[in-house]
């Protein structure tokens, strides 16, 4: 799934950011609002080997100046995506209580280390 506001027709681009060129179908997924909010993209990939190989990439995409407030994660079911909300509603907390730290999720855990300095 690829959320962003762009449109389902650039996301054949996207992938071409990070030098691939995969077969897909793309679609948007959500209710439509009045308030025209960001629906994400649902992209369909021809076979695993090219959801592994995209998901490899994806993060060149963070250096890229057109697709940067890009992001792509794997399909997961709603318990999932459920759980994945109040871990980012979390991560939010301590981003705002802890601003002098690094604070990520990985594994489904909040990690916290200490800045690097510059």
């Amino acid at each position: 799934v690829i959320s962003s506001g762009i449109n389902a027709e650039y996301g054949q681009e996207v992938f071409q950011e990070i030098g691939l060129k995969p077969t897909l179908q793309t679609s948007r997924v959500g209710k439509i609002s009045k308030e025209k909010s960001k629906r994400p993209i649902k992209v369909s990939l021809s076979s695993s080997s090219a959801v592994y190989e995209v998901l490899r990439q994806v993060r060149k995409l963070r250096h890229s100046a057109s697709f940067s407030k890009v992001y792509v994660r794997p399909d997961r079911s709603e318990e999932e995506r459920s759980q994945d909300k109040l871990l980012v509603q979390e991560l939010v907390k301590k981003r705002e209580t802890e601003p002098g730290k690094l604070h990520f999720i990985r594994s489904g855990t909040i990690h916290t280390r200490d800045k690097p300095v510059e």
